[in-house]
């Protein structure tokens, strides 16, 4: 606690103490042990008629008085503590496009290339929680796993199925995958994008070339394998082979990919056994704010709102018949700005002129989506924040009871309705989506990938 740093942000307001000051000293130049009596009988014949007299009771008074000081010295914004801020905030978002082409099965790191891009990408999410995750597959075709959102529990929970195996083609087309990606940014409104590409290989060079000098994106190159290469396994216990029936080797081709990384100012890194290859795939805008000289952003933090207790604890000895009404005007002294955006200000007496979904609105913005699932009245907005809090059962009732479902609901609803394996139910309500919204590339990719694993039950 460095109180040298001790200062005021709002100094205004101490000049609301001088009154409090004037009076005080004017209560107790008047008061006097014999009261009213001292000012009609000089004090040595007062005191042999008056017996056991008591000074006027005035602590109400006073306590007032007391409380009015600390309120003004509440407003006054006292603070000796820094916090850091962002300098700003734009939308961001992340996109990892994972290469699902069948050079993945090789085990030329172990257990293969698959399962270690897995727990890269697994460790990724981890370790930036702040951060709004997408996920786009690729082989012959692209698909999206996952839109952009900033829970990624879904993201984390169907990372275990990918495979080259459930790809619906065969081959390997990362400028497709980059074009989902696209889509995906297009759709949650980013205007800072940041894609992650795993893979071992270097296909379609130019269309890649020609997609990032068309969009502004940058990237992160994670390359799996080694240059000596492994066989690519296949369910059948066999190998990979080329028409002559030689075995196929799976090697990693860090050459292309340097000086293709090299030409787009990328960062390429390899896969390591620490975390120094996640750190190199960090987006850039994840990194604390500085300002033009690379200090950080910080702002004073005003502790006036922690005077509020004192306040309170005061009022309850001043609290009599009759002052509680005087009192009312200072403990609803509405605060300024700064004071009321503190976390900390505890303002419930306001609810009372906020509609739920306003009280539910507020605990969204704050990230208490199961407050705000609670809360919310309205169907569409208490279906998210359900959903976002992980309870998915009362997400689809709230969903499912919507009268007059937009394109969004219907896509809401069927994205959950998939998440839970109700394939069937899922298709038909992205279905409708589609109908309502032809131009609705999120619900055309998670529709196309439920009928892959509608199909896929069906073999």
């Amino acid at each position: 606690m460095d109180l040298s740093a001790f200062h005021f942000l709002r100094p205004a307001w101490l000049l609301a103490v001088l009154p409090a000051l004037w009076l005080w000293w004017r209560l107790l130049k008047r008061q006097h042990p014999l009261g009213n009596w001292a000012q009609v009988m000089e004090g040595r014949f007062a005191r042999l008629f008056i017996a056991d007299q008591q000074p006027p009771q005035r602590w109400p008074i006073h306590g007032l008085l007391a409380l009015w000081i600390i309120s003004a010295l509440a407003l006054a914004g006292p603070t000796w503590i820094q916090k850091p801020i962002p300098a700003h905030k734009v939308r961001t978002g992340v996109v990892i496009v994972f290469d699902l082409s069948l050079s993945m099965l090789a085990q030329d790191i172990k257990p293969s290339r698959l399962q270690r891009a897995r727990y890269k990408v697994e460790d990724l999410i981890k370790r930036h929680p702040e951060q709004r995750f997408g996920l786009v597959a690729y082989a012959g075709s692209a698909h999206v796993i996952t839109p952009l959102a900033e829970d990624s529990a879904t993201l984390l929970k169907l990372l275990p199925s990918l495979n080259p195996m459930i790809m619906p083609k065969l081959g390997s087309r990362p400028d497709l995958g980059m074009e989902a990606a696209h889509r995906l940014f297009q759709g949650a409104q980013v205007q800072q994008g940041h894609i992650i590409w795993i893979t071992d290989d270097l296909d379609h060079q130019d269309a890649l070339e020609r997609f990032f000098s068309q969009h502004g994106y940058t990237l992160a190159i994670l390359a799996i394998g080694t240059t000596q290469g492994a066989p690519i396994p296949l369910p059948n216990g066999d190998h990979l082979k080329d028409k002559n029936g030689h075995t196929i080797f799976a090697r990693l081709n860090w050459d292309a990919l340097k000086s293709f990384a090299q030409n787009l100012n990328a960062t390429l890194t390899p896969i390591t056994l620490d975390d120094t290859d996640i750190e190199r795939l960090t987006p850039p805008f994840a990194a604390a704010q500085v300002d033009d000289q690379g200090h950080p952003v910080t702002q004073w933090q005003d502790m006036g709102p922690y005077l509020v207790v004192l306040i309170a604890l005061l009022g309850v000895f001043v609290f009599r018949r009759g002052w509680v009404f005087v009192l009312l005007p200072v403990l609803l002294l509405p605060a300024p700005p700064s004071v009321q955006a503190e976390e900390k200000t505890l303002s419930d007496w306001r609810d009372l002129f906020r509609t739920p979904d306003q009280q539910g609105y507020i605990q969204w913005q704050q990230q208490h989506y199961g407050r705000a699932c609670d809360l919310f009245e309205n169907l569409a907005w208490k279906g998210i924040a359900c959903a976002k809090a992980g309870r998915t059962q009362a997400a689809l009732r709230a969903l499912e009871k919507i009268q007059d479902k937009s394109a969004r609901d219907w896509y809401n609803l069927g994205t959950l309705l998939a998440q839970q394996g109700q394939l069937k139910a899922a298709e038909k309500a992205l279905q409708q989506a589609l109908q309502q919204q032809p131009n609705f590339p999120q619900a055309r990719d998670n529709l196309h990938w439920v009928r892959q694993q509608l199909n896929q039950r069906q073999t």
